[in-house]
């Protein structure tokens, strides 16, 4: 993962933006005086782990969801053919 302080950041702002899209690699933009850093990606990928967390969030779930990712490592899964529509 990249990393550059926040005054490097304001110098090369569409650049910076245009990589982290291109790449899909996050970039953290370090902060002065104490500050949190923040970190800078796509919004598809920021909706996917948002996703990614409500599905988690309910252990009842995400017990489900490790076991049938765990099937699927062991070549238990299903294969199906998509309805195309």
């Amino acid at each position: 993962m990249r990393a550059k302080s926040i005054s490097d950041f304001r110098k090369n702002i569409a650049a910076d933006i245009d990589t982290v899209i291109e790449t899909r690699e996050p970039l953290i933009v370090t902060r002065t005086g104490g500050k949190k850093p923040v970190i800078v990606i796509p919004l598809d990928q920021a909706s996917a782990w948002d996703e990614t967390a409500y599905l988690l969030s309910s252990p009842a779930n995400a017990a489900r969801l490790r076991e049938a990712i765990a099937e699927a490592n062991r070549g238990e899964g299903t294969v199906r053919e998509l309805i195309e529509e």
